[in-house]
């Protein structure tokens, strides 16, 4: 009884052994199909990527609001180049190189698909020349350089430091932009001389004036009514102060008295 056994358990094992060789097979020849499928889905995606990435191409810059920095100048500080990836380029990156030019406020960036890119700027308008040790400079409302000049602009106050003290170019500047409001003084030769916040001379043309603090429209427009009134009487002037709220200081020349 015990040799049948054996013989019965010897030939139960290699039937059991073909049934998971053949369940092994299955399983690998379906891993392989959804293997391959897999290669081939992801394979389709990539050549899908690759195909719009190229498709949506820069072809087309357009600048706006742009009037004292030129479009090129804007093109090689944006670092966007033609036939390169709307998609990947960094429009940020862009934007954070362009603010590195002292001209330039602010700055939107828009990608118009799927070939233009927007670029609408807020620049900073100069006010005036600052001569430092001979060297000119224009700058805008905050005093900050924007461009080392070889020639002086006829259209702006010149402004001429005699002190580093704080807030002295801050006080010139806003006397320059005062000045540049008032349309009767733009064809004139004008220079501001700031020794201190306090301690502000303009000269316009030949005609001295000091000015002081504080209040230059209000001042500007006085001024404006005093010259006509001394052009009229052929007075010829030392200097005009205007420093005090409730009078004006006339110095004739050649001793004449107000």
């Amino acid at each position: 009884m015990k040799r049948k056994n054996k013989k019965k358990q010897n030939r139960i094992k290699p039937r059991s052994g073909k049934l998971w060789a053949v369940i092994l097979r299955l399983l690998l020849s379906r891993f392989a199909v959804k293997s391959c499928m897999l290669v081939v889905f992801l394979l389709l995606v990539f050549l899908s990527v690759r195909f719009v990435i190229r498709a949506f191409t820069v072809e087309e810059l357009v600048v706006k609001g742009n009037k004292y920095i030129s479009r090129t100048e804007v093109k090689r500080l944006l670092g966007v180049k033609r036939d390169e990836s709307i998609l990947t380029w960094d429009a940020e990156r862009g934007r954070k190189r362009l603010l590195r030019s002292p001209w330039i406020r602010d700055v939107l960036i828009r990608k118009d698909l799927p070939h233009t890119v927007v670029v609408r700027l807020w620049e900073n308008e100069p006010v005036a020349l600052l001569n430092r040790k001979g060297v000119m400079y224009l700058i805008n409302h905050e005093g900050t350089p924007l461009e080392r000049l070889n020639q002086t602009v006829p259209f702006l106050p010149i402004i001429e430091l005699r002190s580093n003290r704080k807030g002295t170019l801050k006080e010139a500047v806003k006397l320059a932009e005062a000045v540049r409001r008032e349309s009767m003084f733009s064809d004139r030769n004008i220079r501001i001389v700031a020794a201190s916040p306090r301690d502000i001379t303009l000269k316009i043309d030949d005609m001295l004036i000091k000015v002081g603090r504080g209040d230059y429209e209000k001042k500007l427009s006085r001024l404006a009514r005093l010259e006509d009134t001394l052009v009229q009487r052929r007075i010829p002037v030392d200097y005009i102060d205007l420093r005090f709220s409730k009078r004006v200081i006339v110095r004739p020349v050649k001793g004449r008295k107000q």
